[in-house]
This record gives C-alpha cells, sequence and structure tokens, in this order.
C-alpha cells in the first residue's frame, strides 16, 4: 500500500511538472555602437544608422515583457491544475481507506475497543473469526459473554465499521492535523506567557532586594551623621 501511494505522489509531481514547468520567459537583446567618436566625425551615415538600430533595440524589451505577463488563461489553467489536484488527493486518500478498511475486515482477530474498569483490569470486545466475544481482562483473561445474536453482532459490526470510516476520512484527518497545529500554538503561547511571568517577577524580586540595600545604606549614613 505504501509502494502504491509513492507511486500515485510520483505521477502527481509529473503532471505538476508538465502543467508549470514550461512558462515563456522574455529575452531582451541589446546592441551598442562600437566605432569611435573619429569614425562617427568621418562617417556621419553609419553612425545614424547605428543609432537608428539603438533606439529600435530599446524599444524591444517593453514587447517582450509585455509577452511575459501572465495571461487570464494562465491564470484559469491554475485554478483548474489546484482543483485537479485536490480531486486527485482526494481520490487517493479514499482509496488508502477502501484498503485499510478491508485489511481491518479481513484479520482473523479484531479489537473492537474496550473500557477500563480500574486497578488494571478492563473490559474488551474482540472478534474472533464470526464470532464476537467479551474478554474481562486482569491478571488473568477470562471470557464473560459470547454475543450470539446475529442482529446485534451485524449491528455493532455496522457501527464498527462506521466509525473506523469516519475515523479514517480525509477532512477528519485534516481536521485533526489542524487541531495538532492549533494545541501547539496554544502551548507555545503558554510558554510564552509564564516565562514573561517569571521574568516579572524575578525584575520585582531584583527591585525589592536593591531597595532593601539602598534603605539600609541610608539608615547607616544617617547613624553615622548622628554619632
Amino acid at each position: 500500500m505504501r509502494n502504491l501511494a509513492i507511486k500515485w505522489m510520483s505521477i502527481l509531481a509529473v503532471l505538476l511538472y508538465i502543467m508549470y514547468g514550461h512558462f515563456p520567459v522574455g529575452n531582451a537583446h541589446a546592441a551598442s555602437f562600437n566605432g569611435s567618436v573619429q569614425e562617427c566625425i568621418d562617417h556621419p551615415k553609419k553612425c545614424d544608422s547605428n543609432s537608428t538600430s539603438d533606439s529600435k533595440q530599446k524599444k524591444s524589451p517593453s514587447s517582450t515583457s509585455t509577452s511575459s505577463v501572465v495571461s487570464v488563461w494562465d491564470i484559469i489553467k491554475m485554478v483548474f491544475a489546484l482543483i485537479f489536484v485536490i480531486a486527485l488527493l482526494y481520490c487517493l486518500l479514499k482509496f488508502i481507506n477502501k484498503k485499510s478498511r478491508s485489511y481491518q475486515n479481513n484479520r482473523l482477530i479484531q479489537n473492537f475497543g474496550g473500557t477500563p474498569l480500574g486497578g488494571n483490569k478492563s473490559l474488551q470486545m474482540v472478534k474472533v473469526g464470526n464470532r464476537l466475544l467479551v474478554i474481562g481482562v486482569g491478571e488473568d483473561i477470562h471470557l464473560v459473554k459470547e454475543i450470539d445474536d446475529k442482529d446485534e453482532v451485524t449491528a455493532l459490526m455496522n457501527q464498527y465499521n462506521q466509525q473506523l470510516e469516519q475515523s479514517l476520512e480525509p477532512r477528519d484527518i485534516i481536521t485533526k492535523l489542524t487541531n495538532t497545529i492549533k494545541t501547539h500554538v496554544k502551548k507555545d503561547e503558554q510558554g510564552t506567557s509564564s516565562s514573561f511571568k517569571h521574568l516579572l517577577v524575578n525584575q520585582l524580586d531584583a527591585l525589592k532586594k536593591e531597595r532593601k540595600t539602598v534603605m539600609k545604606e541610608m539608615e547607616q549614613m544617617e547613624n553615622k551623621h548622628d554619632e
């Protein structure tokens, strides 16, 4: 499955290179008169022809620069390419989710989840083949109950598959990513605020100590003056 994802990513990179790798670039050329002043005096016609060619070549960069500006069609192509890339990534994620879900369903033993009971004890629901078992886990493992009702088994399996599909949805992955980014940002803000508070407290303590030393020095000076 990992090799398949790498293959799709390489195809996507090739498509992006084909779409964006061939933008026109404007080129400007310049020429100058290589003769001396004496040659220009001796041959004024030649000097005039060179000056006219220079003026024409000075005008050419403006035309090339206008041709190198991105047109509206290029913007439309970029928008459609972006939509295509997003759709391709969404389809790729859906395909990977289906493969992972089918892999989960084909396993002989599946853990449907559980709940802790305290004291290193928990209650687990396990699927073994087509049987659904409720197992107590503590110092030892023992069978609590086997669910025999077919309707209840199918309902629990459908609920488990829905939860698995929702947890693997691309939008859920994006929301989880944004939530992790937000939590990291909040932690950084809390860290900066706590460090600022700590610095402020240290500065206030230093001011208090300095004030006490100044007051002691003033008292000592007054005592010496009285003596």
